[in-house]
């Protein structure tokens, strides 16, 4: 066992319930079972919901099993582009029980707005004025579908691909506009078009962190092919700017509601960024520095058997 492996005892739910049971039903010591753990990750263990909603987890390459190395996709200046029909657009967003909300959106500047945002996960980005073949491109999606945005990170090529689907956003954006009002999740006052630019700018920091080499923050498995995921970054809980991980996965949570229930209170332009964590990993993938080992954990189970029997008679 190497130096760096931690050792956890732990006391398996079900005996506990087992004991207590006997204690009830026959007031007998019976047969109680108890696992002893050998993990180098024990300490994922503890503080599990809060440390899933903080933690960042970064592409691995299939290939050599190694952290990608997002300095030698994109190079030392990481550009993006994009293009003139973001500019600012009009767009119609269906609002339920109300007409249609029509308004110019620039999403060229929430856009900017949100990868700027990433500098401070000490990586250097820049706008490029004209269409590049390495770094990453923002463009329309291509195929229709239900997602408001995604993004094809490409390794290999070293030009990646931020796609938003505009029909999806007009149709969706304002989905639960009303319900978070109610729900104090934002303020009461927001006006739609305040809302519009808010989830704007959550979905493309978001995107841009996929366009990183971030996954989502509970991924473990394939994200795209020919890479995996692996932890980066992890809190045991909220002590610092660790709240919710801007790269929560939308299917499983919601990240204004997590924010809301962080910060108590509505929730603000200020407050959607990346968290201390997701900074982290991306330091990490830029600069190949500060790289957590890799875990390789190894359970070793003991059935240990113990009777204590106090007699009935």
């Amino acid at each position: 066992m190497s130096s760096g492996t931690k050792v956890a005892f732990i006391l398996h739910p079900v005996s506990v319930y087992h004991l207590i049971w006997c204690f009830i039903m026959n007031g007998k010591w019976l047969y109680f079972f108890f696992i002893v753990c050998f993990s180098t990750n024990a300490e994922q263990i503890n503080n599990k919901i809060a440390s899933q909603l903080t933690q960042a987890v970064g592409s691995v390459s299939t290939d050599n099993e190694e952290i990608i190395n997002i300095r030698e996709v994109y190079g030392d200046i990481i550009s993006y582009y994009i293009p003139q029909e973001f500019a600012n657009p009009q767009m119609s967003f269906i609002w339920e029980g109300h007409s249609n909300y029509a308004m110019k959106v620039n999403l060229g500047a929430i856009i900017v707005e949100a990868f700027e945002e990433w500098n401070r996960g000490q990586v250097r980005i820049q706008r490029a004025l004209d269409e590049i073949e390495r770094g990453i491109s923002i463009r329309v999606n291509p195929h229709s579908d239900d997602s408001l945005a995604s993004t094809n990170f490409n390794h290999s090529t070293g030009h990646s691909f931020l796609n938003v689907n505009l029909h999806t956003l007009e149709r969706l954006l304002l989905k639960n506009f009303d319900a978070y009002k109610k729900r104090n999740i934002i303020r009461q006052d927001m006006e739609a078009d305040t809302y519009i630019r808010l989830k704007l700018k959550i979905i493309f920091k978001h995107e841009f962190g996929h366009a990183l080499g971030l996954q989502h923050n509970i991924d473990d498995g394939e994200f795209v092919g020919g890479v995996e995921g692996r932890l980066l970054a992890q809190s045991s809980g909220y002590n610092f700017w660790t709240g919710p991980s801007i790269m929560l996965d939308g299917s499983t949570s919601d990240y204004m509601v997590e924010l809301n229930n962080y910060t108590g209170q509505p929730v603000s332009f200020e407050q959607i960024r990346p968290n201390a964590n997701d900074y982290e990993a991306v330091r990490i993938m830029y600069t190949q520095t500060g790289v957590p080992p890799r875990v390789e954990t190894c359970y070793f189970c003991a059935i240990g058997l113990a009777t204590m029997m106090r007699s009935e008679f």
